[in-house]
């Protein structure tokens, strides 16, 4: 039993060594200025104070600027974060930033979806919009708002049917 007690008291020494370093490293990378995204949002939770909001801004902002790649990297280092820290508050903020990231790299995916797609004719003005139109929308409103779009396209009259199919499939892959 006591044998027990030692590797489990080891093991969670080690992941705070590991931690300790991930920090180091993150400090270090900020100083140099050559910051990865998880650096910022490490230096924000972990020195809450006003240099890491004069540094970065809200942790979320950086997360809404990134590409797939990005996101997809800072979702992995996340999981470490995740993994070794053992703080229940910080533990809490590492989940819901990760649901964050999740988030925006299912926007991500969606937006090359749709860039891909050889029927947009939609002016990249015009799209951006269109997309603004979507921001702030629960899944149900936007499930609502492609009903009313299929059924618009469903009536005969004078509209623009390629552009209304593009913010349907735009619409349809965000919900």
């Amino acid at each position: 039993k006591q044998w027990y007690q030692r590797r489990v008291r080891g093991q969670e020494q080690e992941g705070q060594f590991h931690l300790e370093q991930a920090r180091i490293r993150s400090e270090i990378r900020i100083k140099d200025s050559r910051e990865n995204p998880i650096d910022l949002i490490a230096y924000y939770i972990y020195n809450a104070d006003n240099t890491a909001v004069e540094i970065m801004g809200e942790p979320l902002s950086v997360v809404d600027n990134l590409g797939l790649d990005d996101l997809e990297d800072l979702q992995a280092d996340i999981r470490v974060y995740m993994d070794l820290d053992k703080n229940q508050t910080e533990k809490i903020f590492w989940t819901d930033l990760e649901i964050v990231c999740k988030e925006q790299i299912r926007l991500v995916n969606a937006r090359m979806k749709v860039d891909q797609n050889p029927r947009n004719s939609i002016n990249a003005a015009v799209n951006g919009d269109v997309a603004n139109i979507f921001k702030g929308k629960t899944s149900s409103q936007l499930e609502d708002m492609h009903k009313g779009i299929q059924e618009k396209l469903k009536k005969q009259g004078p509209i623009d049917v390629s552009y209304w199919e593009n913010v349907a499939t735009q619409v349809r892959d965000l919900f």
